[in-house]
């Protein structure tokens, strides 16, 4: 089923800098000859993006809101599978971790549901759950989930640190430090 050659997903709690050093790593890369394909997860395609709407605005189920996640996700992954160099803001762990774990519909049904294929790269921005909460907008539906949610959230993305793809940084670094730790990490891996 893989086609996308190499597919780094950038993962970690709200405000911990995903998108920021996501697209500090496309410039760096495009500046050197590569065009990534720079995608979010939910969105980046018309059904996508519908679907984000959906889940960030309206309640449901967390079992219905996994299924919309993951219908999402499909159709990002027919769009990109024959890109060569694909960077995501999310992927499949944050259903692992928001609807698997934090919101309990299970991982073994979010894996299920999620056929698509992990990342070749996991960068996982691991900051403490007190930064995140001070530097979330609490601006939709998911991010007002309150405390005992996202204690449930940071538990999860720690378990993502032992998964063979991931690489951690910590992201209470400057965002120059943080970018810079994260090319001394990518750089010889994309090279080899």
């Amino acid at each position: 089923m893989r086609c996308v050659s190499l597919l780094i997903a950038f993962e970690g709690l709200d405000g911990a800098g995903k998108s920021t050093q996501l697209r500090l790593l496309a410039d760096y890369l495009t500046r050197r000859g590569l065009t990534p394909l720079v995608v979010r997860e939910p969105g980046s395609t018309k059904v996508g993006e519908r679907i984000r709407n959906l889940v960030l605005t309206e309640e449901m189920s967390p079992a219905t809101e996994s299924l919309l996640l993951a219908a999402a996700r499909r159709e990002l992954y027919e769009e990109i599978k024959s890109a060569p160099l694909v960077l995501s803001d999310r992927w499949v762990y944050s259903s692992w971790v928001y609807q698997g774990i934090a919101r309990g519909v299970g991982l073994d049904f979010v894996k299920q549901i999620n056929d698509v294929p992990r990342a070749d790269l996991l960068i996982l921005l691991d900051l403490p759950l007190s930064v995140s909460l001070e530097r979330m907008s609490k601006s939709d539906r998911i991010e007002q989930a309150g405390l005992d949610f996202y204690r449930k959230v940071a538990e999860g993305y720690r378990s993502l640190k032992s998964l063979p793809e991931t690489l951690t940084f910590d992201a209470t670094l400057t965002t120059g430090l943080l970018h810079q730790s994260i090319l001394d990490k990518i750089l010889p891996l994309l090279e080899s």
